[in-house]
């Protein structure tokens, strides 16, 4: 933990206040809660890494996959819920003023789709010559035919979640990775500091390895008979 705080990679983005290092931070707590079988504590976490950044809402989906096919559809209802609600209220308490501002559909579909897609007149400045921005920079052509491709990986990655569900944190972290690894290739608009989100998903796997949370797990019924009949 201390080589990583210090390392430019985070030491940069924190000096700075940019809002990525405690995104990831919330995100690997939440993968934590949720793989010990604490969704609303999972949720909450994530509420907070969602009212702050919507880099994070890539995760809830795939969780609530995780918490359905792990525990129950009652622990993924509740933890989609819980999620859902706490960001709610927590984007409202942080920026009301933006909050009531969501009811502008255009306004809501300029921040969130048109700004990050570089369909807008005023342009991030964010230029790495990721093949998304190099395939956009040949013209109009080219720049919707980004789009097309990031729409194509998005398609993609939701019929992997959902053909191959996650079945704990360990998978969660691993589809992130490669989701959010495929998508900030593919954006027009991205820049390096993103794939930060991805390694350090990797950097999370490579701690828990060799980790195995406690569950009480109950026999199955017959070695339960089997113990009854020698007592």
């Amino acid at each position: 933990t201390a080589l990583a705080v210090a390392s430019p990679v985070i030491a940069f983005p924190l000096a700075l206040g940019v809002t990525d290092p405690p995104v990831i931070a919330l995100t690997c707590l939440a993968l934590a809660w949720a793989d010990r079988g604490k969704v609303v504590r999972a949720a909450l976490v994530l509420a907070v890494a969602c009212a702050m950044k919507t880099t994070a809402w890539a995760v809830v989906p795939v969780l609530a996959i995780m918490a359905w096919v792990q525990y129950a559809p009652r622990a993924a209802a509740r933890f989609s819920a819980t999620a859902l609600a706490a960001t709610g209220v927590l984007a409202l308490l942080a920026a009301p003023e933006a909050m009531a501002t969501s009811t502008d559909v255009t306004a809501v579909k300029q921040n969130l789709i048109d700004f990050p897609l570089g369909l807008t007149k005023h342009k991030t400045p964010a230029a790495s010559p990721l093949p998304g921005h190099l395939i956009a920079g040949l013209g109009t052509v080219g720049h919707y035919a980004a789009i097309v491709l990031m729409v194509a990986a998005v398609v993609a990655f939701t019929a992997w979640i959902l053909l191959r569900p996650p079945r704990d944190a360990r998978a969660v972290a691993w589809r992130l990775a490669v989701g959010y690894a495929v998508m900030f290739i593919l954006d027009p608009s991205t820049r390096f500091g993103y794939f930060a989100y991805p390694l350090a998903l990797l950097g999370w796997l490579a701690l828990t390895k060799n980790s195995s949370p406690e569950r009480t797990v109950p026999p199955p019924q017959g070695q339960l008979l089997a113990s009854g009949a020698a007592t």
